[in-house]
């Protein structure tokens, strides 16, 4: 059995023919070396350190990798579709032969692919991404860890030009619908955006950007400015219940979790009493005034069929 040499008894042994020279020497050239030697053989080894406590002032290695394993996972969170994760490397084994560890990784837009380890404890974490599990890990071209840093640079330094592209694993063909409707408005909203870094003073742009805006509240609920809109109709099986004409400021709120909408706007015309009961007269002759035919003539036949069939 080979056992581990004590450096310390090894270099006493070395030292002593030349300790013994030296006594009878004392102004060998060498004497001030050997002094030198007995001094640091006299003194204790170090206490020996934990790499993980080693600190620069500011953080330790252990808090950095925590760090570094937090905003990976929340980097495979804001980016599911670019990440992927596995129990084991691109050969079939397991990350370090033990499976304490697990890899991830993702093919960076322009950049190219990046991968780390973590700890098998943040698993359930990385689950919880959205990022894909893989059975095992994808082909790793030699990339080295400056390699990782200089690539995630370029990618976090390159212009967004257009809005990501992932959707959740399962939607409903409404929902897909609706979905591309809005990956097609944020796209639109995106090349707007990179217009008007072109040009701050492109007034279409600016004003097309606001109606693209969808303002989520601190409540929840959604708004939506219309700042074009001047009529504002309801229309309900009866026909048109509601007509808001001249109107301005627009804004529609979705509310209660998508159950309620609600319309704010400003009215130009302010009407007093007398105008509202000048209104309400001249209408109502124009009911009485009505002939056989009228109604349909004006709300067309679909309207008078609708009416037909409600009213039995």
């Amino acid at each position: 059995m080979t056992t581990t040499p004590d450096f310390r008894a090894l270099c006493a042994e070395l030292l002593q023919p030349l300790a013994e020279y030296n006594d009878t020497d004392p102004f060998h050239e060498h004497s001030f070396l050997i002094d030198r030697a007995r001094a640091a053989l006299a003194t204790p080894p170090p206490e020996p350190v934990d790499p993980s406590q080693i600190s620069d002032g500011y953080h330790t290695f252990e808090e950095l990798y925590e760090h570094r394993h937090a905003l990976t996972l929340s980097l495979m969170k804001a980016r599911p579709d670019l990440f992927w994760y596995s129990r084991r490397h691109n050969d079939g084994e397991l990350c370090f032969g033990d499976g304490s560890w697990f890899i991830l990784g993702a093919e960076l837009p322009v950049a190219g692919g990046i991968t780390y380890h973590l700890p098998m404890r943040l698993w359930d974490a990385a689950t919880l991404t959205g990022a894909t599990e893989l059975k095992i890990g994808r082909h790793w071209d030699g990339h080295t860890a400056t390699d990782v840093a200089n690539r995630l640079m370029a990618w976090a330094s390159t212009p967004m030009t257009s809005a990501p592209n992932f959707r959740p694993k399962s939607l409903s063909p409404e929902a897909l619908e609706a979905w591309d409707a809005a990956e097609a408005n944020i796209e639109a909203s995106m090349q707007r955006v990179k217009k008007l870094t072109e040009d701050p003073h492109d007034s279409q742009n600016l004003r097309l950007l606001n109606e693209d805006f969808l303002l989520q509240l601190p409540n929840g609920d959604f708004l939506k400015s219309y700042p074009k809109v001047t009529r504002v109709e309801l229309i309900t099986s009866w026909g048109r219940e509601v007509v808001k004409i001249g109107c301005s400021s627009v804004k529609v709120s979705l509310q209660d979790d998508g159950r309620t909408i609600k319309v704010f706007m400003n009215e130009q015309d302010q009407i007093s009493e007398e105008e509202n009961e000048r209104r309400f007269r001249e209408t109502m002759k124009f009911i009485n005034d009505l002939k056989p035919g009228d109604i349909e003539k004006m709300m067309g036949p679909e309207f008078m069929e609708e009416f037909r069939r409600v009213s039995q």
